[in-house]
């Protein structure tokens, strides 16, 4: 096919010559000698097989096929260089902005390694993070105040014009401080429970509902002591120290505090309450460049989760861009 033959250079030196209106005019805008932009014209017209350009004492106008040609190169030429502009736009500052909603489980363990990702592909990459209860966070994505939420599965009734993509999931935990009564009880004899305040988190119906089922199944549905409500980490995590306390969290809230020994799991089967964790979006939500490659470095991340605490590099490194239009 011709169109195999043509270069950029052959384009760019027909239209130079259209608009300056002559060879020599064209010359100076491309910085190239007269014989070169002869040539190169010759060139472009050998491969289309007929005249675009009569040159005379009156400078050069187009022939009929040449008025064919020009706005047709005019455009492919406007669209790469529009194609140039918006890659090197999307990699300012300004364009590679995104901002996560993040549930506790997710902001020590899925979004730093995620985050981590996205800075070593895009360095220009702006990313805020902002925690809080699921119910908050779905409030602002509906909002457009943030652009996606990465936690569990909210109910069926919050997701309305909303999508989730599953990645994992996660099982909620009996945590207590290391040197407890129960910590190192196996099993933990789950009578006992009674015995101390609890911390139950309050994070949205499809949550408390897989916590209700915890608790029920263990038989503490009207043995609960007093409790304390909260979803705020770093306030559990400094009850728990500070007394006998038992939280019931998300496996992956306390995922390191549990591998270095600061706290410690409760020996207590809780296989059967897991949660699905993923990727909250809003169906109608505005294309952006960074927000997909986000959602690629989470899907990454989340590929190789190794366990609660333990977040594997990947293998080769992902090409975070490719496909992702700009």
């Amino acid at each position: 096919m011709a169109a195999n033959r043509l270069k950029l250079r052959h384009l760019r030196c027909f239209m130079a010559v259209f608009r300056s209106g002559g060879i020599s005019a064209a010359s100076e805008v491309l910085s190239l000698s007269q014989p070169a932009v002869t040539k190169t014209l010759k060139e472009l017209e050998s491969i289309l097989g007929t005249r675009l350009i009569e040159r005379g004492r009156g400078g050069a106008k187009l022939t009929i096929q040449g008025e064919v040609f020009m706005p047709r190169a005019a455009a492919c030429l406007m669209e790469l260089d529009r194609a140039v502009d918006t890659v090197m736009a999307a990699h300012s500052r300004l364009e590679w902005h995104v901002h996560v909603g993040a549930m506790p489980s997710s902001e020590t363990g899925l979004l730093p390694a995620a985050v981590n990702l996205v800075q070593r592909e895009v360095q220009t990459a702006i990313v805020k993070i902002s925690t809080g209860p699921l119910r908050y966070l779905v409030e602002k994505l509906q909002e457009d105040t943030i652009d996606l939420v990465v936690g569990h599965m909210p109910a069926l009734d919050e997701m309305v014009g909303m999508s989730f993509e599953h990645l994992y999931v996660e099982p909620f935990i009996f945590v207590v401080r290391s040197g407890h009564p129960l910590a190192d009880a196996h099993p933990c004899d789950i009578s006992l429970l009674k015995n101390y305040d609890m911390v139950l988190p309050e994070n949205s119906p499809s949550d408390n509902a897989h916590v209700a089922r915890l608790i029920a199944s263990i038989g503490l549905v009207d043995d609960i002591p007093d409790r304390v409500v909260s979803m705020a980490p770093a306030f559990i995590r400094a009850f728990l120290l500070e007394t006998n306390a038992i939280s019931v969290v998300p496996a992956g809230v306390f995922a390191r505090e549990i591998a270095s020994g600061e706290l410690k799991e409760l020996a207590i089967d809780t296989s059967h309450s897991v949660s699905p964790v993923g990727i909250i979006r809003k169906d109608d939500a505005e294309y952006k460049p960074a927000i997909e490659v986000m959602v690629r470095a989470i899907q990454t991340a989340a590929r190789n989760r190794l366990a609660p605490d333990r977040w594997a590099p990947p293998k080769d490194a992902p090409i975070l861009l490719e496909g992702v239009a700009l």
